[in-house]
């Protein structure tokens, strides 16, 4: 029986150790608390050349000697990072046959397991000019009814996410258009009171 007790009690201070380092914390030796390791990217947005094999590079600066770096899954397919002591570079694997930019991002890793930081290194790659950009409205004609506050609505396919539009000068008394996403919303701003369209 008095066996039995010791054991017990060795089975109970074993938990209580446990329970007293399990906080989340990270220890080093001597129990004290590690900070997570420090990392900066300069700079932290590169850019690329439109054209396959275009290259940029970024400087890590870390009180860690252990760096890594990766690059995110959705842009593997044409974007490579490797790392030469503190210096990432970046290439483009392909070109890019879009008519806007293309983004990506470099997941960078300072530290052991226990302190861990990671920053993102993000990569532009530019456009292709070459690419003529196409534009199609639908309906091509909208008309609007008398009142003021009408509205008619238009859509846009176009290869360019980015785009504007505008409403002629002769017109920008009583109408306006403004657009969200490839969508076209025209209002007249005053009533039609000329008796013609």
């Amino acid at each position: 029986m008095k066996n039995y007790f010791v054991n017990l009690m060795a089975v109970m201070s074993m938990v209580g150790m446990i329970a007293c380092t399990s906080s989340g914390e990270d220890f080093g030796d001597a129990g004290e608390v590690l900070e997570e390791a420090s990392l900066t990217i300069s700079p932290e947005s590169v850019n690329l050349g439109k054209d396959a094999g275009s290259t940029a590079t970024a400087t890590l600066t870390s009180d860690s000697e252990s760096l890594s770096v990766e690059v995110d899954y959705s842009c593997k397919s044409w974007l490579k990072a490797e790392l030469n002591g503190n210096v990432v570079t970046v290439t483009s694997l392909t070109a890019n046959e879009d008519v806007n930019p293309r983004t990506g991002t470099v997941n960078v890793y300072a530290g052991l397991s226990y302190n861990t930081t990671v920053k993102k290194l993000t990569v532009v790659q530019a456009e292709n000019d070459d690419i003529e950009p196409t534009l199609t409205v639908e309906p091509a004609t909208v008309t609007l009814k008398g009142a003021a506050n009408s509205v008619g609505l238009v859509s846009i396919t176009s290869n360019v996410s980015t785009f504007s539009v505008s409403v002629e000068s002769a017109a920008q008394s009583w109408c306006q258009a403004t657009y969200e996403g490839t969508q076209v919303t025209i209002s007249s701003l005053t009533a039609n009171e000329t008796g013609s369209p």
